[in-house]
């Protein structure tokens, strides 16, 4: 059995590796360290806890919904690549992916020849601000990333894969099989896990910045990007290993 996963860069472990004795600086040097995400990445822990013959992360830091199932699809129709690997899905692989914020769109830039990620609206970019007001409506983006999801159901279901989806941020409901926590997310669970007793224990909630603001306070999130920490990716670890046995 394999553990492959698909996410942003929670999922591919952004800042994992922190120590409360890093200054801001040294962060964002080694924040995207490969070595540290490996090791302290929520997913090569579940790898371990569940005996994967191997773990593949197909994750994107900073990538939208759209840069995952760009990835899922060109890979099964055989013409994406991981690493320097051809990537065949198999029977009895576990695919675990996490849904990224529907805010977030992948664009074609010419002028690099290759994606951008854009987050709308971000404030000072004209283009975001403009394309929120004129092409984005929140219904639509669910509507667009359900399709999708179900096109993945399909495929996995076909190869004979175990697929499970959860939200990494956002509270979004799917009417699909196999979401953790339907209505809930990832970040709402390791809020709620801590202290659930307080004024953040809310199922309503959908304030991600506020829910980060409070993973921070507990420690589990770095105060520099608001990704997760050590302490943190092992929370997550255990969360998600509660529902997948």
């Amino acid at each position: 059995m394999r553990l492959l996963t698909f996410g942003d860069s929670w999922s591919y472990g952004v800042g994992a590796g922190y120590q409360e004795s890093w200054t801001q600086e040294y962060y964002h040097n080694h924040q995207s360290d490969n070595e540290l995400a490996n090791k302290y990445a929520f997913r090569s822990i579940l790898a371990k806890e569940l005996d994967a013959e191997s773990q593949v992360d197909f994750s994107k830091q900073g990538g939208a919904n759209d840069t995952q199932f760009r990835r899922f699809f060109t890979n099964y129709y055989g013409q994406g690549r991981v690493g320097d690997l051809n990537f065949k899905f198999e029977p009895e692989d576990i695919v675990l992916w996490g849904i990224t914020s529907l805010y977030r769109f992948e664009f074609w830039e010419n002028e690099t020849n290759g994606t951008k990620i854009f987050t709308v609206p971000r404030e000072g970019n004209l283009f975001t601000e403009m394309y929120a007001v004129d092409y984005f409506d929140i219904d639509y983006e669910k509507y667009k990333c359900y399709y999708n999801m179900k096109h993945v159901e399909t495929i996995c279901n076909n190869v004979g894969c175990k697929l499970i989806w959860y939200n990494f941020f956002n509270d979004h409901s799917f009417d699909i099989d196999n979401m953790l926590w339907n209505g809930s997310s990832v970040l709402s669970q390791m809020v709620q896990d801590n202290d659930p007793n307080d004024k953040y224990h809310m199922s309503t909630w959908d304030d991600t910045d506020r829910k980060i603001k409070r993973a921070k306070e507990l420690k589990l999130c770095n105060p520099y990007s608001g990704h997760p920490t050590i302490e943190g990716h092992k929370q997550i670890a255990k969360i998600l290993l509660g529902e997948l046995k």
